[in-house]
């Protein structure tokens, strides 16, 4: 039975990773537009003032 389950397992495991490490990489991409976006909002403030 194990060495049914082992590859399926191996497979899962592997495709949770690569969703994590995808996850992982959204949000950080996501936090760098908030960022940007804030910085740009700081930088027109200054200009319209």
């Amino acid at each position: 039975v194990a060495f049914i389950f082992e590859p399926l397992w191996k497979n899962l495991s592997r495709r949770s990773e690569l969703l994590l490490a995808h996850i992982v990489l959204h949000r950080k991409l996501c936090n760098l537009v908030a960022k940007m976006f804030m910085i740009l909002e700081v930088v027109y403030r200054k200009g319209v003032e």
